[in-house]
């Protein structure tokens, strides 16, 4: 008989019911850690609750820069990215993460933007990563050395696009922007598109 007060077994340490009972309690303790670690407060080191301003030149207006409002998956590959680019002696700041739909409009509407409101910002799986000493006149080093990283990351990178835009970064790629629009689990589509281009094993 197993004892599971006491964790061991009347029967002996060899016997039938703790060879059946021991594998059972090890499963539910992983599943139990998996459970709470998928629910635990995210942290990141990067973006503030405070939101930036923009200035009159770049549309003005607030500039969300919450990594809360991001999906979860694409901001834990954001925070690998800050992590590897600091290591590299750069200073990368969050200028926009998440964008309402009708600051999207806006930008659009001075032709900042392409999509507007379908922007992927708009979806929480789209970043504007800037130099925090350089701001967007002076950070064309740190997009240089970002751009590659990024994409070791499995992300999408905007430097490669005809419509240069490499301050941004995003979750999926292009092909995929309309599906993730409409996905109903669209953390999920980020995380599998992601995974799918990445280049290296991601140590978190």
């Amino acid at each position: 008989m197993v004892d599971l007060a006491r964790g061991y077994s009347r029967s002996g340490a060899g016997s039938p019911e703790v060879k059946q009972t021991l594998p059972l309690a090890v499963g539910a303790a992983i599943l139990a850690l998996l459970f709470f670690r998928r629910r635990a407060p995210r942290r990141w080191t990067y973006g503030s609750k405070l939101p930036g301003i923009a200035s009159s030149s770049a549309g003005g207006g607030e500039l969300n820069r919450d990594p809360a409002m991001l999906l979860p998956s694409f901001a834990d590959t954001v925070e690998v990215l800050f992590q590897r680019l600091r290591a590299r002696g750069f200073d990368p700041v969050l200028n926009e993460g998440y964008r309402s739909p009708e600051r999207g409009a806006h930008l659009k509407s001075l032709g900042y933007s392409q999509t507007g409101d379908r922007s992927l910002h708009v979806y929480g799986a789209a970043v504007d990563i800037i130099s925090a000493a350089g701001g967007w006149q002076g950070s064309e080093d740190l997009w240089q050395a970002m751009g590659p990283i990024a994409e070791d990351l499995g992300l999408v990178w905007g430097g490669r696009w005809s419509f240069y835009d490499p301050a941004h970064l995003q979750a999926v790629a292009v092909s995929e922007q309309s599906k993730l629009r409409s996905s109903s689990e669209p953390d999920e589509l980020a995380s599998s598109s992601m995974s799918s281009r990445v280049r290296e094993v991601i140590l978190v």
